[in-house]
């Protein structure tokens, strides 16, 4: 493909000028979610500066989005989460390969644990999280990352990121991997770019502990240089083309046809923690919880400015109760005598009670925050003191229900996301991977191209803990309804178990157990060959049963016989015939 660089330049810097003003909009909000996680002081009052006054605040966001993630990470690790099935015959056929090469590559390919983490939290608190898929020549395996949500430009124009006519990804490179990778970046000499300036500072840049984003380095290979990659469509002579394009200020890197199948317009899939209409971007957690955060950080100000103002531990003598004698073995602890003028002579200091009903507004707020964030308590979602105070086992139930439904929400919008990113892998699989033997987990498989071909419906199969303990209960009261009918057959009970087990998150026994059932559903299908002593039984039984009805016959033959000579003798001699 042959471009004049200068009007490409032209078309790619308009497109980032286009779109910087609505992500700019976006990261402004994204900027105040993660402020109100990190609850910075800088959002709150912090209150008079006299002292006494409490500073401090409440982190329930951030403990929300840290207790959610046992919850919707593990779902996804260790597991064959995608279950593939052909769209024909001949998909059919060939789905059950598929789907075991693609889990292989999720779980050995993928490091699992840490990807999902990052997944979750991004998703959390920046209201939607973007992942990028693409290949692994080294190792021959697709891959995908976490992007910064920060780092990608999105075409305002579109309502999802599918519909994006285009993107643009920045980030840092260095002059070195520049150099290295002239497969992406093309061939370029220390010379050549020269022009590139390492840069200091960037707006997408996230400082996280031990970070420094003003860092740089001697070194020239080494410089860090601020790189835009366009991924999408550009007219280039008079025709729309899918196309790559990678620049830093007024220098074109490089330009090139899409590398990526067909079928994608970039390489990137998003996913909100909570949707909106007609928008790329969700809404954060923080966009859920900041009422309260703020409610329960004044009340628990007000708690502790109450303990503060109160005279806890402190002691008062009245004046003249005390000589100076006994006010001095009262002030270093000893035993004293003072004399006695009525009413309260020697005064103790306590805490400042406070009332009840703050107590219980803090609980109201906590119970509302699990529900709208799905993540609840040990104990069901209610504070032990609101459990001790008359409420219901259905209102705790009720509060469980709403918190695990909305669990199950973010985790369907999680399944949808990697949904998106295995569909993408499937087609990285029928673009670079070449026939031959394949490793998957323990065994070895025969795969060829034309296996990789065809069409097939994707999906991802997780469940939360809460649904996996509902799943176990039922599939224990089907099993022992069914065992007990004899006309069931073992292959059921035996597949049902392995279900069973597999809910128990025991994955080596319950593909043991499924095997197991596969093998007695074969022999149950099979002819049932008789046992040779029975049927010789059979055969002497038949012979005698012959037997008898042949003497049957005869006897009633003999019998007819006899009937029919009476007969004719007895017509004979009314003949007068002897």
């Amino acid at each position: 493909m042959k471009m004049n660089n200068e009007k490409i330049l032209q078309q790619l810097q308009s497109a980032m000028s286009a779109s910087i003003g609505n992500h700019n909009e976006v990261m402004a909000r994204v900027n105040v979610w993660n402020a109100e996680i990190e609850a910075e002081s800088t959002i709150y009052s912090a209150g008079s500066s006299k002292a006494g006054n409490a500073g401090m605040v409440s982190k329930d966001i951030k403990k929300s989005i840290e207790s959610a993630l046992p919850s919707l990470v593990e779902p996804y690790l260790n597991r064959d989460i995608t279950m593939i099935q052909g769209q024909d015959a001949q998909s059919d056929a060939k789905a059950e390969k598929i789907q075991k090469l693609l889990n292989y590559q999720w779980n050995y390919g993928t490091n699992a644990l840490p990807f999902m983490e990052r997944l979750v939290r991004d998703m959390m608190s920046d209201g939607t999280v973007i992942l990028k898929s693409g290949w692994d020549s080294d190792n021959d395996v697709p891959r995908v990352e976490v992007i910064n949500i920060d780092s990608l430009i999105t075409d305002p124009s579109a309502e999802t990121l599918e519909e994006c006519r285009f993107v643009i990804e920045r980030k840092k490179v260095s002059i070195s991997e520049i150099l290295d990778n002239s497969g992406w970046y093309g061939q370029h000499s220390l010379e050549s770019l020269s022009p590139l300036q390492a840069t200091n500072t960037t707006d997408y840049d996230r400082e996280e502990i031990g970070q420094d984003s003003s860092h740089n380095f001697e070194a020239r290979l080494q410089q860090l240089i601020d790189v835009n990659t366009y991924y999408g469509e550009l007219e280039i002579d008079g025709k729309l083309q899918n196309i790559v394009g990678i620049w830093s200020d007024d220098f074109v890197i490089n330009t090139m046809d899409s590398p990526y199948p067909e079928s994608w317009r970039h390489p990137f899939d998003g996913e909100p923690y909570t949707r909106v209409s007609g928008s790329i971007y969700g809404e954060s957690i923080a966009e859920l919880l900041s009422v309260n955060q703020k409610i329960r950080t004044g009340l628990s100000r007000a708690i502790l400015d109450n303990l503060n103002a109160g005279t806890n531990g402190q002691k008062g003598v009245r004046k003249g109760v005390l000589d100076i004698v006994n006010k001095r073995k009262f002030a270093s602890g000893e035993n004293f005598e003072y004399l006695s003028q009525g009413g309260l002579d020697v005064f103790e200091g306590q805490f400042a009670d406070t009332p009840p009903s703050v107590y219980e507004l803090l609980d109201r707020i906590q119970v509302d925050s699990e529900e709208l964030s799905g993540i609840s308590r040990m104990n069901g979602g209610l504070d032990p003191r609101a459990l001790n105070s008359g409420v219901s086992a259905t209102a705790s139930s009720l509060v469980n229900t709403a918190a695990e439904r909305r669990l199950l929400l973010i985790t369907r919008h999680i399944s949808s996301l990697l949904e998106n990113v295995f569909r993408k892998w499937l087609s990285l699989n029928q673009l670079m991977l070449e026939s031959g033997s394949v490793r998957v987990a323990n065994e070895m498989i025969d795969l060829s191209n034309l296996d990789l071909q065809g069409n097939y419906d994707l999906s991802i199969s997780v469940a939360t803990t809460g649904q996996k303990q509902q799943k176990s209960q039922q599939l224990s009261m089907v099993l022992q309804q069914l065992s007990q009918n004899p006309a069931i057959p073992q292959s059921m009970i035996m597949r049902l178990t392995s279900e069973l087990v597999g809910s128990m998150d025991m994955y080596a026994t319950e593909e043991e157990l499924f095997n197991l059932s596969k093998q007695m559903q074969m022999q149950e299908q099979q002819p049932q060959q008789p046992d040779p002593m029975q049927q010789m039984a059979m055969q002497m039984e038949m012979a005698e049963k012959q037997a008898d009805i042949s003497e049957t016959q005869s006897k009633a033959q003999l019998n007819e016989a006899k009937a029919m000579n009476t007969y004719v003798e007895t017509e004979m001699s009314s003949y007068g015939i002897n």
